[in-house]
């Protein structure tokens, strides 16, 4: 008997079988008390850092606070739901993000995130120049919209209906194709900082 008429021969038995007792349940992350800690920790080890904040007012001084931390210009582009906070009164200009090719940081929010891998669920429904036009993208995601796993996060983002762009982002953009050498910043940001916020 060949190796080809051997190998259709087993799928033949294995199909005729039946299902196996032994088949393996569904995969679950293991569960987590603070999705929040646990997304910022898991951000950490893929380059991003991040800081919980007690709410939405405290992410201009923290914006300020990293920027001039890193010596960077102290100016972003904000996406429309957070322009009403006090950046002005923290020193950030803001610039307007879609009249620009790029922008030296963005701050927009997450519609979802993800515990167990520390990655961010961007749409085309939110602000999408945050993550593809900005040096330093700071990441606004709520409490609430921090899912365990992946599958849990498109299932809140998409529902029935998925958005016309999906990103899934771990960390600053980089690559490794040139001499396997790690260069950030290869398809957007050098830089990922996350807030969670209630």
């Amino acid at each position: 008997m060949s190796s080809r008429a051997a190998i259709l021969a087993r799928l033949r038995a294995q199909a005729s079988a039946g299902p196996s007792a032994a088949a393996q349940p569904p995969y679950r992350p293991t569960p987590v008390d603070d999705l929040g800690a646990r997304l910022l920790e898991r951000a950490k080890t893929v380059l991003a850092t991040g800081e919980a904040v007690a709410s939405l007012a405290d992410i201009p001084a923290a914006v300020a606070r990293y920027l001039a931390s890193h010596e960077l210009a102290a100016e972003a582009a904000v996406a429309a739901d957070l322009a009403g906070l006090s950046w002005a009164a923290s020193g950030i200009c803001v610039l307007d993000a879609p009249s620009r090719r790029s922008v030296p940081a963005s701050v927009a929010f997450a519609p979802a995130a993800i515990a167990e891998t520390g990655s961010l669920m961007l749409t085309s429904r939110e602000a999408p120049w945050a993550n593809l036009l900005a040096d330093t993208h700071f990441a606004v995601v709520r409490r609430g919209d921090i899912l365990p796993s992946l599958e849990e996060a498109v299932g809140r983002i998409g529902g029935n209906r998925l958005p016309r762009s999906l990103h899934v982002v771990t960390g600053p953009s980089r690559t490794g194709d040139i001499e396997q050498t790690l260069e950030l910043g290869a398809h957007g940001a050098v830089r990922l900082h996350i807030f969670v916020a209630p």
